[in-house]
């Protein structure tokens, strides 16, 4: 009689969802991790450590499985469904919704829009981006400015090789475009959190500290009464502020 195998953990419904989908994969193949491995090119610990619920399995792992267990395309497709949203669970993002691109009207909502693309893409590394966008040069670094809504696209060509790099239908990338377009045709559009111009600071510089008002003051006060000197010094007049205050 074989091993029962562990109880699946639920914590993360959508990741359960995921593991319990890779056990019925296994289960109906007949097979043992250790004669899926070597099909999978996956060690075996890790196949085990997918269909637990407790770990967030790679995309890599979750096809790798599907596929050794001889599931077609379908399978592969609702494998990878189930994992952009256990991916998107992990990351608490899993009810936002944006609105459709069309319905887009200002710099923040693209910006939102296309960090949901990315999430809702399995937020893949940005090697992977860069090598999916295609002829298009995509940095990394403008991909970490867009994920991270520091900046939009620079370029329409930089806003088509994102949504390649998203994968995002053909049907939708015009749409994408088009309201890519519009927005950025109004001023500072790549600009989604104008930096605030900072306060000048109060804290008096060297050369100004040799010259202050009370320090003069003082100079004369002492010049008067030369015994109050040795009870008034400079550092008294900086501390009367904080003493004031207790």
């Amino acid at each position: 009689m074989g091993r029962r195998p562990n109880r699946l953990d639920y914590t993360l419904p959508d990741r359960g969802a995921l593991a319990a989908l890779l056990r019925n994969q296994r289960k109906a193949t007949g097979l043992t991790y250790h004669e899926l491995a070597p099909k999978a090119g996956v060690s075996a610990a890790t196949l085990k450590r997918a269909t637990s619920g407790k770990v967030m399995p790679t995309e890599r792992t979750v096809v790798a499985f599907i596929e050794a267990c001889g599931g077609d395309r379908t399978d592969v497709e609702k494998g990878r469904l189930f994992w952009r949203l256990a991916r998107m669970e992990q990351r608490g993002t899993r009810g936002q919704r944006t609105p459709h691109p069309r319905l887009i009207s200002s710099q923040a909502e693209l910006s939102l829009g296309l960090v949901d693309l990315y999430e809702r893409d399995g937020l893949p590394s940005f090697r992977e981006m860069q090598r999916r966008a295609g002829a298009e040069w995509l940095a990394i670094s403008s991909i970490s400015r867009i994920v991270h809504r520091e900046a939009l696209p620079a370029s329409r060509g930089q806003m088509a090789a994102f949504l390649r790099a998203c994968r995002v239908s053909r049907k939708v990338q015009s749409d994408w475009l088009d309201t890519w377009q519009r927005v950025v045709s109004r001023p500072y559009a790549t600009t989604i959190y104008p930096v605030r111009p900072r306060r000048p600071s109060t804290a008096l510089r060297s050369h100004e500290r040799l010259h202050r008002p009370q320090d003069t003051v003082l100079k004369q006060e002492s010049q008067n009464n030369p015994a109050k000197l040795s009870a008034v010094t400079s550092s008294d007049v900086d501390d009367a502020p904080r003493l004031m205050r207790r």
